[in-house]
Order: structure tokens, then sequence, then C-alpha cells
């Protein structure tokens, strides 16, 4: 049912119908799983600005779902949705960076996407900025600061931070 009404609003054009009917095929939901026309209902509703459908085209592209994998559209994907606001992709964004996946390693970009995460209430986010502090990738090594995020990211209940905290052993994870 729900479906139905999706279909019939993305076929005028509307970025909201378009991002749903794709999570639906994305995830066969109501519908038929099918990866294909989910990023092509991604992809016009991301061309509308569309945040959540960017962010989906950059998983789609990291995953190789219905796409040839391709770590530069995955960058490209992601920083068009984190500049319209998607904390998923300002996470995955930093990612990129850290990693120098699909673009050159950047570890003060790192940090400046992790934070703008961090200050939307992402966790993850926040325990990769400790572990910076850790590493003293882009930053000044700093313990303090390493069990400051550690413990922001914990008191949200952040696992891997909470076993950090316990165990003192700082790690990457994406």
């Amino acid at each position: 049912e729900d479906v139905k009404m999706y279909m019939k609003a993305a076929e005028r054009g509307y970025d909201k119908a378009q991002c749903n009917l794709a999570l639906c095929y994305f995830q066969g939901l109501g519908i038929e799983k099918d990866y294909g026309r989910a990023v092509d209902n991604f992809m016009k509703a991301a061309n509308q600005n569309n945040a959540t459908a960017q962010y989906m085209l950059s998983v789609c592209y990291q995953s190789g779902a219905g796409v040839e994998k391709d770590d530069k559209q995955v960058v490209y994907w992601s920083q068009k949705a984190a500049e319209n606001g998607n904390v998923s992709a300002m996470y995955n964004l930093a990612n990129c960076y850290y990693y120098g996946r699909g673009i050159e390693k950047d570890y003060n970009k790192a940090l400046e996407w992790y934070k703008k995460a961090a200050d939307l209430g992402n966790t993850r986010a926040m325990r990769n900025i400790g572990t910076l502090y850790y590493s003293g990738h882009g930053v000044t090594q700093d313990y303090g600061k390493v069990m400051e995020w550690y413990q922001k990211a914990a008191d949200l209940g952040e696992d891997v931070a909470m076993y950090l905290i316990d165990n003192g052993v700082p790690v990457m994870t994406e």
C-alpha cells in the first residue's frame, strides 16, 4: 500500500517519495528487493539535494549494491550528503579522509568531519576523535582529551568506547 503511494508520488518527481521508494527497493520492504531500481530512485532524489538519498548512494557505491564499487563516488556522495546535514555521511566522509579511501588521506579533514558528526550526536565519531588524540594524527597527542572523548561516547552508550575506557586499548573502527 505505502509502496504504491511512493510510486505515484515518485513519478511526479517528489524527492522524499523517490527516496522512500528507493529504500523499499533497497531493503525489500513491501516489494521485491531490487538494488538497480533502488539506485535509480536514490539518484533521482539525490539530484534534488535529498541528503538521505545522497548518503544511501554512498552506501551503494561502498558496498556495490546496484552499482560497481567506487570509492571516489563514495566520497562524492558522502560529501554532498554531509554538506546537506546528514550525520551518517559526515562520519563516512571522515572515515574516507582518515583511511585515504577514494581521496587523499587527510587527518585534519577527518577530524573536522568527525567533530561535525560528534556535535550532532554521532558516538562513533566521538570515539574516533579520542583515538585521533591518542595517536596524534591531525592533532597534538593529548591523553586527557582521549578520555574526554571516549567518556562522551560511552555516556551515550557507545560500546567500543566503554570497552576502551575499561581496557585502555584505542582502535579506529568504521
